[in-house]
């Protein structure tokens, strides 16, 4: 056990899981802010008239902090509502990652959550090792829909290229880098970030990289190189399932809309670099996950940075019609003095953004995940899991029923024996046995020993779904000594390992 794990006395501290509200201020308690939702479209309205208000009358660190406000304040209000970390025990991948990342911040990651299998490579699973509060790191992909979008157009105003394009882009990416095509499709960035956290950061890594070593004269000189080594750098991330060849080409051309069109034509005029080599790498990326499946490439990955290198693109020539635009609105005006570029740019996003993804995304309509995320955490639940981390060793082993094992690991960070909702190991067979032989009251002392079985978890109306007469049975088992219970029914049982046959 780490020193992370322990509180002054030398206990093992309890990890209470947060709301994503709570976190950004608002107590437990306050009525359901997505009842708001209509409000909430008034309101982004008028702060899209804002924004292109500043936009026009303001510097360009001013017109992007006031689209930050805007982007924080839209997707903020979903994370708000989510009760729970998204898609903990509602959600198979969600809860496999809490239950990994929890179990190898208690044990040091020797195995994984479920005992005598390896430990994934995960880089969330690495983390809880080296130290991290596996709390935070749970909570963290809850965040991303309100950190990843503002975060890659700072990176794009502090470091795109060419210099006089980059805040453009920038405001540009914020308003419009998800469409509403390419978000029904399920590669659309914003709608997503929460299912894939492992594309999110590889993602926002591939930007900063490219758009940082751009600096150096060498570099530029080699775009192709760039974009063959953003290919290779979204292998890593486990694939999810790939759009067909006929959806990855609509995804490409059609579904992009007005921005094919710019920045096609940005890209035939000589587009940077970066916008180069962003569009190829991604496009191939996102054809080659269809054509060739097993290759494990990230299709949404893929399509974020081939978006994105549209909008590097389609920045010069959207100036240059921003411009034209400005100029006509101005009408020869003396006393509207703004730039007609700026004034033009305005004008897009005053129009742009009250019709924009961001402003009409509705997740619970997208997905079901976050319908089932609203709902906070059973406190029964989880003060069963807090004791199991005060009072069992971090090396301690549970059997619990297949709905309630999940709980074991992602909130009592404890290795199972069995969790079928979530992964099926290949002694599978002989995993059920086993459990099923301690439900009845025996204790195989050879199967007890190979899986190092060390309690048992017993929730309300488990005696009906799993087949043994009642948890009183159970405590009069002479093997098995309660240990803890609860007025619900939450019950743990201390399995003792029977004397050895002379």
């Amino acid at each position: 056990m780490r020193a992370s794990d322990v509180d002054d006395a030398g206990a093992p501290r309890p990890m209470t899981i947060l709301r994503p509200g709570e976190l950004l201020g608002i107590p437990a308690g306050v009525p359901d802010l997505l009842a708001e939702v209509a409000a909430l479209r008034y309101v982004l309205v008028l702060l899209a008239m804002a924004w292109a208000l500043l936009v026009a009358r303001t510097r360009p660190w001013l017109g992007l902090l006031a689209g930050i406000v805007f982007f924080v304040i839209a997707t903020g209000f979903w994370v708000a509502g989510l009760g729970r970390p998204y898609g903990l025990l509602t959600d198979p991948a969600a809860t496999r990652r809490a239950a990994e990342v929890t179990v190898a911040g208690a044990t040091g990651g020797s195995e994984g959550f479920l005992v005598n299998t390896e430990p994934p490579g995960w880089g969330a699973v690495r983390l809880a090792r080296l130290g991290v509060p596996p709390s935070w790191l749970l909570l963290a992909p809850s965040f991303l829909p309100l950190l990843v979008p503002p975060l890659v157009a700072l990176l794009v105003h502090a470091w795109g290229h060419p210099r006089e394009d980059a805040a453009r882009a920038a405001l540009l990416w914020l308003a419009f880098g998800t469409g509403h095509l390419d978000a029904v499709r399920g590669l659309g960035l914003l709608p997503e970030l929460w299912a894939r956290p492992a594309g999110a950061v590889l993602f926002v890594a591939a930007v900063a990289a490219l758009l940082l070593a751009w600096r150096w004269e060498r570099v530029r000189r080699m775009w192709p190189l760039a974009a063959g080594l953003l290919v290779l750098a979204v292998t890593s991330v486990p694939a999810q399932p790939p759009p067909g060849p006929g959806a990855a080409v609509l995804a490409l051309t059609l579904d992009q809309s007005l921005w094919l069109w710019i920045g096609a034509y940005g890209l035939a005029r000589g587009a940077a670099g970066p916008a180069r080599a962003l569009a190829a790498a991604g496009a191939a990326t996102v054809l080659l996950a269809a054509a060739v499946p097993a290759w494990g490439l990230d299709a949404w990955t893929g399509h974020a940075l081939y978006r994105l290198g549209l909008f590097l693109a389609a920045a010069g020539p959207a100036g240059a019609l921003c411009g034209r635009l400005g100029e006509w609105l101005r009408g020869g005006r003396a006393w509207l003095d703004v730039p007609a570029e700026r004034l033009g740019l305005a004008a897009v996003l005053a129009a742009g953004v009250p019709g924009a993804f961001v402003t009409w995304w509705d997740p619970l309509v997208m997905d079901p995940v976050v319908e089932e995320s609203r709902s906070v955490l059973p406190a029964p639940l989880t003060a069963a899991a807090d004791w199991i981390r005060r009072e069992t060793p971090p090396q301690a082993v549970f059997v619990a029923g297949p709905d309630h094992a999940p709980a074991v690991a992602a909130l009592g960070g404890r290795r199972v024996l069995r969790a079928p909702t979530l992964t099926t190991p290949s002694d599978e067979g002989e995993r059920r046995r086993l459990e099923q032989r301690l439900l009845e009251g025996q204790t195989p002392r050879r199967a007890l020993i190979r899986y190092g079985i060390t309690h048992l978890f017993v929730a309300p109306g488990d005696n009906a779904d799993r087949g043994f007469a009642s948890p009183e049975a159970l405590a009069s088992a002479p093997y098995l000594r309660l240990r803890y219970r609860d007025a619900k029914g939450y019950r743990v049982y201390e399995v003792l390992m029977p004397p050895a046959l002379p």
